[in-house]
């Protein structure tokens, strides 16, 4: 708005002066048609012979003229003068209009650019503004996401110890299991032996005792009904005792089995509940962050 107001008025001068040296220029055509119209006038005057003297009544008009052409052509040539100077001025004005023309214009063309480039450097400056302020804060979030992580790292740590740990119990149980069924089995095949090296010498001792083939009477009868009877019981306790230890072992696996896994459930169950208390912790910094 500022930038247009001179414009304008620079254009009306201009115009103004324009029709001014029109106005002049028109006013000395005219004049000078009439001072060439009275010349061509007195000039047609008849004179006989070139030694034919001028009236006497014409001498003080002639003179009048004279002087009068002669200022005539003195205002002619002031008015040329002032002619070439309206349009000296003319060419200057016109000139300087097309100049800041021209300047008006790269100033609109940069007018744009210029906003453009004060609005970046003002979000610039805003962006390492509000940079330093949150700086402070950012690095603390960073130090906070770090400190959970090193805490998460620790969490993985212990529970991958648990699991050594549960892994080596199992392995352990293991073993135990392996070793009692192996005293177990030793133990059947020492009863075993012990019931035959028992029985065969039972058998010898009675053949010593009777080396003669005899009929067995009543007597010898029932005794063989006894250790017969006897070896039954014993085969029977035998078998209860064996089975007892196996319930007593499937009892004991199945118990270890359980604790087990129990404590594979707890520690899961804790490490599942520390992850998702360090993941809300890490997300809430972030949002913090964002």
């Amino acid at each position: 708005m500022h930038i247009k107001k001179p414009q304008v008025q620079e254009e009306r001068q201009l115009s103004w002066d324009q029709r001014e040296v029109e106005r002049q220029l028109y006013l000395y055509e005219k004049q000078q048609n009439q001072i060439i119209g009275s010349a061509q006038k007195r000039l047609l005057v008849p004179c006989q012979t070139p030694a034919c003297p001028w009236p006497t009544s014409w001498t003080l008009p002639w003179e009048k003229s004279k002087s009068t052409m002669l200022e005539t052509l003195a205002t002619c040539k002031t008015l040329d003068e002032k002619l070439k100077e309206k349009d000296s001025t003319l060419w200057k004005a016109e000139q300087n209009v097309l100049s800041r023309d021209r300047v008006i214009n790269d100033l609109h063309m940069r007018l744009p650019a210029a906003a453009d480039r004060e609005r970046l450097l003002a979000d610039l400056a805003k962006h390492k503004e509000d940079q330093a302020e949150s700086q402070p804060t950012l690095k603390v979030a960073h130090q906070t996401i770090n400190n959970l992580q090193g805490r998460l790292n620790q969490k993985e740590e212990v529970l991958k110890k648990y699991q050594n740990l549960l892994a080596r119990a199992r392995q352990e149980q293991e073993d135990i299991t392996r070793r009692h069924e192996e005293e177990v089995r030793t133990l059947h095949q020492k009863l075993d032996l012990h019931t035959d090296t028992s029985l065969d010498r039972f058998k010898q001792t009675e053949l010593m005792k009777k080396p003669t083939i005899t009929v067995p009477t009543s007597k010898h009868l029932v005794r063989l009904a006894e250790m017969e009877q006897t070896v039954e019981e014993q085969d029977s306790s035998l078998s209860s005792l064996t089975d007892r230890l196996k319930e007593r072992q499937r009892n004991f696996t199945a118990m270890q089995a359980k604790e087990h896994t129990s404590e594979k459930a707890k520690l899961e169950e804790h490490h599942a509940a520390q992850a998702k208390a360090l993941s809300g912790e890490a997300e809430e910094q972030q949002a913090k962050l964002g």
